[in-house]
Order: C-alpha cells, then sequence, then structure tokens
C-alpha cells in the first residue's frame, strides 16, 4: 500500500519508532467481525458461520476465522447478526460506564449505516427511544433497513442537519457525534481511500467537524453525555476537537481498559491503531455536559410543526389484529404517507413528541400498508422482535430457505390459508399469504 507522503510524514511523526508496525499490519487482512443480536441469537445458529471468537470489549462481538458471503446467508437477512467492524464495538465498553437514566432520550447524528445505532438500542434502558439521524438523503436506505432487520420498535429514523435537531427544541441524554472525517483508518479496508485522500480534505473535515458540534450542542441536556467519534488518526479531527468542547464545559470520562486491549490513551480521547488493536482505525471520546451550564442552553421551546400523524382507531386495530394478534397491547400511530407503525405505549409519547417537531421523521416499527383500501402486512413487521407470539407461521426448510432468497415462493403442502409469518430456524423472515398450492410473497 502507498501511503501518500504527508499522511507519512505526519504519521511516524505521531508513532515514532512504531511506524513500521502500523504499516506492515496494512499488508495483512483485515479482520472479519460481526456481532450477534442478543435476543434472536442462539448458540446453534453458529453452524452456519466459520469459527467465531470473542471480541473482548463487546459481549455480543465475534471475530470470524474467515469472511462468508454475508448477503446469501439467511441468517443475515433475518437480523440474527449484524456485520461491524470490532474498533467501533468499543462503544459497548463505553455504555457500560454511563448509567443512563430510564426512558433516556437518545441520537444518533450521523447513523447510517446503522451499526452504532443498532448496538446503542441493545443497551439503552427499558422505555428508552433512539432516533437515528442521517443526513444525507442517499445514505437512509441502508439504515433503515439494517434497522428493521435489527427488528427493535422504540427507535425513529430521520434526515436532519445538526442545526434543524437543535431548532425541534428537542433535548437527549446521549449524543453519539460519529463525524464525517477523513477516513485515514480504513485504508486497510477500502484502498480506494488512499487515493482519494489528501490534505486539504483532511482540513475541510475538521472544519465541518466543527461546525457539527456547535450546531447539536444545544440539544444535549444539562449534564448529558456525549460520545465523539471518528475513523481517523488526524489529531485535528480528534484531540483538537474534544479540546474545543472541553473549553465549552465539558468534563471528559476516562474509562478503564485493560493493558490486554492496546488502547493507546491521548492528550485527549483514545485511539485505536491496527497494529496494536485487532481492528481498524478509530478515535473516539466519552465527555459530559457541565450541569447547570447556561452556555447551550436552548432559548425558547419551538411550537410543533404541522404534522399528519394520529392514533389509529378501534377498527383499524382490529384489522390489524387479524396477523399481529398481539397489537392490541400497542399504540398505532398512522400517516397518510408512510402508514401504520406501532409502538409500546411507553414510547409513544416520546415518538409523537420526534414526529411533531422533525418533518424528515418517522418511526421504524412499520405494522401495516395499504394497498388499495386494504390493510396488508408491512415487510418490516416480520423482523420485529417482539410480534409474532401467536401469529401463523411456515417453518422453511435450508433449501427452501435459500429459494426464498432468490425470490421463489415456497409451495403450500400445507395448504395454509391468509397471511403466514416465514421463519426458518425459528427466527421470523418475511410474510406470504398461502393460496392453494403456493404462497405468494408480500414486498
Amino acid at each position: 500500500m502507498q501511503f501518500p507522503p504527508y499522511f507519512i510524514q505526519r504519521m511516524k511523526k505521531q508513532l515514532g519508532p512504531d511506524w513500521e508496525n502500523f504499516a506492515q499490519a496494512h499488508r495483512k487482512e483485515a479482520p472479519v467481525s460481526l456481532r450477534v443480536h442478543p435476543l434472536k441469537w442462539r448458540d446453534e445458529l453458529a453452524d452456519e458461520l466459520p469459527r467465531m471468537e470473542p471480541i473482548p470489549w463487546c459481549e455480543q462481538g465475534y471475530y470470524l476465522t474467515e469472511r462468508p458471503h454475508f448477503a446469501r446467508q439467511v441468517l443475515w437477512h433475518a437480523g440474527a447478526y449484524y456485520v461491524q467492524e470490532a474498533s467501533s464495538m468499543l462503544l459497548a465498553h463505553l455504555l457500560a460506564q454511563i448509567k443512563l437514566p430510564q426512558n433516556a432520550f437518545v441520537l444518533d447524528l450521523g447513523a447510517s449505516p446503522g451499526g452504532k445505532s443498532t448496538l446503542l438500542l441493545d443497551y439503552l434502558p427499558k422505555g428508552s427511544i433512539l432516533l437515528a439521524n442521517e443526513p444525507l438523503r442517499n445514505r437512509l436506505p441502508a439504515l433503515r433497513e439494517n434497522l428493521q432487520r435489527w427488528g427493535y420498535p422504540n427507535v425513529l429514523i430521520s434526515q436532519h442537519q445538526a442545526s434543524e435537531i437543535t431548532a425541534s427544541g428537542c433535548q437527549f441524554d446521549l449524543i453519539l457525534i460519529d463525524v464525517p472525517c477523513s477516513g485515514e483508518g480504513l485504508f486497510r479496508k477500502r484502498p480506494e481511500a488512499v487515493k482519494e485522500w489528501n490534505e486539504q480534505q483532511a482540513d475541510f473535515c475538521a472544519l465541518r467537524q466543527t461546525k457539527i458540534i456547535q450546531d447539536i450542542l444545544p440539544a444535549l441536556k444539562s449534564g448529558g453525555h456525549l460520545i465523539y467519534s471518528t475513523c481517523t488518526y488526524n489529531p485535528n479531527e480528534n484531540e483538537k476537537q474534544v479540546k474545543g468542547l472541553v473549553k465549552e464545559g465539558f468534563r471528559e470520562i476516562h474509562p478503564e481498559f485493560p493493558s490486554a486491549w492496546q488502547i493507546e490513551r491521548r492528550s485527549l480521547g483514545y485511539q485505536c491503531y491496527p497494529h496494536q488493536v485487532k481492528g481498524e482505525g478509530f478515535y473516539f471520546a466519552l465527555l459530559q455536559k457541565e450541569i447547570k451550564t447556561e452556555r447551550h442552553a436552548v432559548s425558547s421551546q419551538p411550537k410543533p410543526t404541522s404534522s399528519n400523524w394520529k392514533s389509529s382507531n378501534k377498527k383499524t386495530k382490529e384489522q390489524l389484529s387479524t396477523w399481529l394478534p398481539n397489537i392490541q397491547e400497542r399504540v398505532v400511530l398512522e400517516n397518510p404517507r408512510h402508514g401504520f407503525f406501532a409502538l409500546l405505549p411507553e414510547h409513544a409519547e416520546k415518538a409523537l413528541h420526534l414526529l411533531s417537531r422533525l418533518r424528515r421523521c418517522r418511526p421504524i416499527a412499520e405494522a401495516a400498508r395499504l394497498k388499495g383500501k386494504l390493510l396488508r402486512p408491512a415487510p418490516a413487521s416480520a423482523l420485529q422482535i417482539d410480534w409474532h407470539a401467536k401469529t401463523n407461521r411456515y417453518e422453511l426448510s435450508a433449501e427452501e430457505a435459500q429459494a426464498w432468497l432468490r425470490g421463489s415462493p415456497p409451495t403450500n403442502p400445507l395448504e395454509k390459508r391468509g397471511y403466514l409469518l416465514l421463519t426458518y430456524r425459528q427466527l421470523p423472515l418475511a410474510w406470504a399469504k398461502g393460496v392453494p398450492g403456493r404462497m405468494n410473497l408480500l414486498k
């Protein structure tokens, strides 16, 4: 790998005698890692993956001894695991250092493709809501699909700039800012990133990061926590940004890391290097906003914008219950443009608060869509983790599941009628409608 000259100069100064080990690490294959779903995964499912070795800083994280073709794995489509870079799973260790309140309000500011959002959902206290925001519209589909596959109901997705979220008056207990950066930590995984890199781009990234941070700070509650992260080694994008936060009245929190993990302490924050950590380049810092500070207080509570969201009536819920029998326990919100979404009662009020203030925002837990004047199951509802206790099911064999991946509908040997939940190894996958001799897949 041919690094740019200026990058070599800076990294030699930053690493000293470790430079050669760093360069050598980039001649090796990047580790393959994933994080299993704490509610969907069972140990016996591991027989469909290469040998798994635990990642020490994340209970659900594993290295694989080789890289399978994940898109051809039914377990991946069922949301049994998420393919995620190992260093970024250190977020799990950071969350263990924070005592979030019950019913926490959490923001992932630049969430796509969804690795950190899905990890946050695994660790949030009961009753909490996550807003997974992605400012770039073309990155929304990947985020939406991954969150739907993960299957938690307590998450909403939005497409807003940091300044728009702050202007909404929403206040969060925790904000994760994984900012756009020069991407130096991904050189091994994405060799094309080396060709795209230049000094001017890195400087531009630092300026953009400063603006993002300043725009979102008022949306963090007094005493709330902020996690700042990048996938670069550049001090201007890392320590310098955290130094600005400390000057603004933030206190850095110093988590404890076993020496065997080889995570390097910087002047502010922490750095993972690929010659030390079995993972890619990753920088992070954990901070807490000064309690009762007025420096970033929101001056006034904005009025809600116009909203087309409303609670569904009894008749609609009865229709939904024909394929989701336990829907009566939930609050169903509907929007003529976006569809029908089911939330637990403890999440509904917070969700409506967000939906009334952020125009490009909607829940993930879609229950149904209108086709003409008929309600039918939304594809995403098949992947929800707690909706299907009494739903009619059809368990696919391994051969049928592979055919399903190719878009071939299964036969209907049991002549089941109506909407059926297709499962594989007891994991929900998709909806089909049983008709004589076959099942029609719902898309």
